[in-house]
């Protein structure tokens, strides 16, 4: 748990010719604890890389997990996707499956035809917050539209060109274009962690670049006082 520095100030108190000194510690305000979360909702626009040069049909859909903010910043958090990617190569296919990404690794875990592996990697250093007036979500977004996104590991990419006939395939290539985007509700619990008032959030437009560890300012109006 982070908390905040305790200021201290000094005092003293005379009894008789005896001045004794002491410290007393001013109160500490206590950052709001690490929460997790809920993904309510996503969507995704993955597709394969056309520079691989495969035949491919690409489905995914965004089905959960959670997304880890502390103190205005986004530290962890899993992203699972459902669906596929089917690959072809002459007569030979493979099929990628059942993503789960982690946010503060950026390691993808999945399937290749029912086996899981580790697919690879998604650069989630750079993230984006988006968000319009009245909306009752903050969208957080990987990736960026047009872009290649998720680099291939090693084991993935023997397992994909020993299914596929082919040796074209190789480390760090990039398997997907595209984004992931998912929902989180802008609720009190939310705001309490950015630090704004939840009407202030509710009623933003937001479109903001942020990292992992970095603090989130949205320019929004702090969080009310308690009473």
């Amino acid at each position: 748990m982070r908390l905040s520095r305790s200021l201290l100030t000094s005092s003293a108190v005379t009894i008789g010719s005896v001045c004794t000194a002491f410290l007393l510690a001013a109160p500490t305000t206590a950052a709001p604890e690490p929460s997790e979360f809920r993904i309510i909702t996503g969507k995704t626009t993955l597709a394969v890389n056309p520079d691989l040069g495969l035949d491919s049909i690409a489905r995914f859909r965004v089905v959960g997990d959670t997304i880890e903010i502390a103190d205005r910043e986004i530290t962890s958090g899993t992203i699972d996707l459902t669906g596929q990617a089917k690959l072809t190569h002459g007569d030979k296919t493979a099929t990628v499956s059942d993503l789960s990404l982690a946010v503060d690794t950026g390691k993808v875990e999945a399937k290749i035809n029912g086996k899981q592996v580790e697919l690879g990697s998604i650069d989630t250093g750079i993230l984006h917050l988006r968000k319009d007036p009245g909306e009752n979500v903050v969208h957080l977004v990987i990736g960026a539209p047009g872009d290649n996104i998720l680099e291939l590991g090693r084991t993935a990419v023997n397992s994909l060109n020993t299914l596929l006939g082919t040796d074209t395939i190789g480390e760090g290539d990039e398997l997907f274009t595209g984004t992931i985007d998912v929902s989180l509700p802008a609720d009190p619990h939310l705001a309490q962690q950015l630090n704004a008032d939840v009407d202030a959030l509710v009623e933003a437009s937001v479109d903001a670049d942020t990292a992992l560890d970095t603090p989130i300012d949205l320019g929004l109006e702090p969080q009310n006082s308690p009473e």
